[in-house]
């Protein structure tokens, strides 16, 4: 009985902890681990059982009962329901096993001196229940039964039990019912609020029209930031197309170059063959001429004096053709210093545009760029990420919507209705994107590059514009 009763006080000792455990967290906690289960048991034996569930489907249980011969029994599980076979809307059908080892008492009927009576017994038994579990969702109950085949130890025989049973979580119970608090606080928290809503709709209402003049202004003013937008891009990709195209003329002019020089190279060759058979006409001339005068016979003057028009007709047609080469070399030569001064002014125009601003060598054909700036694609940029170059102030600066920091440029946070940088919206302007535009529409508001009230209009502190007091 000392055994018994330890183990009632840690039943006691955990449910104790469980009741009064603080949970502040106000949502419904479906998990059964470090809770404790009682449940009733009817059957053999009939028990009292408690479960303290170490985690979601593996418990320790211990029991006190009677079987049907009324013998004391005390039993420890190890119990475990890992397996759903069945789900619903409203319960889990569970698998319920377990590993079950009972001790007790158990009487036999002892004949003495003629009267019956009963010897009690010590009794241990090995049993491996299993059995179905039904939890329900949104209660603490959940209905079993089982039936547990095992073996009397001490008797070295088959034994069985089997029993149904009612079992109520009270860590489960206590998570339900704050559910439910914090479900009833809510329901009465948007009560109220839906009756605070109801009387500000008719504020809000009567906002609606002054909000939608708003929204129309609001909507004009973006279409105008579009259309801004659309010229810049319009004309950075018209400026970034004519330099493509300056920059093909460059390279077809290099390659031109090349050609040419290759022309003038082959007219050169061309040339000093054409020279050297010259020579030869010339020399086989002379000894033609030679023969003639030293010669009687009537027949080889005549030949002689054939070979010696074919020799000058050959001449003067080498000549000829020594004057086109001259003249195509000399039109070649022409026609590349035309391109390489072509070049030369391209790249000078290119060096020293107002959006390069460097200053072009025309002797050593480099371009000599601004301090901040390199030489790419024969204009002179910036260094930087997002800079631009100032003509008045004649170095890189940050482009427009974006600020220094550090050395680089980084995007405003704020910019005006131009899309130059600004600390921040002014108390009668709002932020659309990281633009500042104004809260209201014209007349009492005037949107140029900042918000400013209209005319007859002044901002007293209030965060708009209102009339002018007389």
């Amino acid at each position: 009985m000392n055994l018994t009763r330890i183990f009632f006080s840690i039943f006691v000792i955990m449910i104790t902890v469980n009741l009064y455990s603080d949970n502040k967290e106000c949502k419904y906690n479906s998990k059964k681990s470090k809770t404790v289960e009682i449940a009733v048991n009817a059957g053999t034996p009939s028990s009292l059982e408690g479960t303290f569930w170490i985690t979601d489907f593996w418990g320790v249980s211990s029991s006190l009962g009677f079987d049907f011969e009324k013998n004391f029994l005390f039993g420890v599980d190890s119990r475990f329901q890992f397996l759903t076979l069945k789900s619903t809307k409203e319960w889990d059908l569970q698998l319920d096993l377990a590993l079950s080892f009972v001790v007790g008492t158990a009487s036999d009927l002892v004949v003495k001196n003629e009267e019956a009576d009963r010897e009690r017994e010590f009794k241990f038994g090995v049993y491996a229940p299993i059995g179905l579990a039904l939890p329900f969702k949104e209660s603490a109950v959940t209905i079993r039964a089982f039936f547990g085949p095992g073996m009397s130890v001490i008797e070295k025989i088959f034994d069985y039990k089997w029993g149904v049973g009612v079992a109520y979580n009270f860590g489960k119970a206590k998570n339900l019912k704050k559910y439910k608090e914090c479900l009833v606080g809510t329901i009465g928290n948007l009560k109220g609020e839906v009756g605070n809503l109801k009387g500000e709709v008719g504020g809000l209402t009567d906002k609606v029209g002054v909000l939608e003049g708003e929204l129309g202004n609001s909507q004009s003013e973006n279409q105008n930031l579009k259309n801004i937008n659309s010229e810049i891009s319009l004309e950075k990709s018209k400026v970034e197309s004519e330099r493509d195209q300056l920059k093909q003329q460059n390279i077809n002019a290099q390659e031109q170059l090349e050609q040419l020089e290759k022309e003038k190279n082959t007219l050169e060759e061309e040339k000093i063959s054409l020279e050297a058979n010259l020579k030869g006409m010339e020399k086989e001339k002379e000894s033609l001429e030679s023969k003639l005068q030293n010669s009687s016979d009537p027949a080889e003057i005549a030949k002689l004096k054939k070979q010696l028009e074919e020799i000058q007709k050959q001449k003067e047609d080498a000549e000829k053709e020594r004057a086109r080469l001259q003249a195509e070399k000399e039109k070649s030569q022409s026609d590349r210093e035309k391109l390489e001064q072509s070049v030369l002014d391209y790249n000078k125009k290119q060096c020293e545009s107002v959006n390069s601003g460097g200053t072009f060598n025309m002797s050593t054909n480099s371009c000599n760029c601004p301090t901040g700036k390199t030489y790419r694609d024969s204009l002179c940029v910036c260094k930087g990420d997002n800079e631009t170059w100032s003509t008045t102030e004649k170095k890189c600066i940050c482009a427009k919507g974006f600020l220094k920091s550090g050395n680089i440029c980084k995007k405003c946070d704020f910019v005006d209705y131009w899309g130059y940088c600004i600390d921040g919206c002014s108390s009668i302007e709002k932020k659309s994107g990281n633009t500042c535009l104004c809260k209201g529409g014209s007349p009492s508001y005037k949107q140029e590059r900042r918000c400013s009230c209209g005319t007859g209009y002044t901002n007293y502190g209030t965060g708009k514009c209102d009339s002018e007091r007389n």
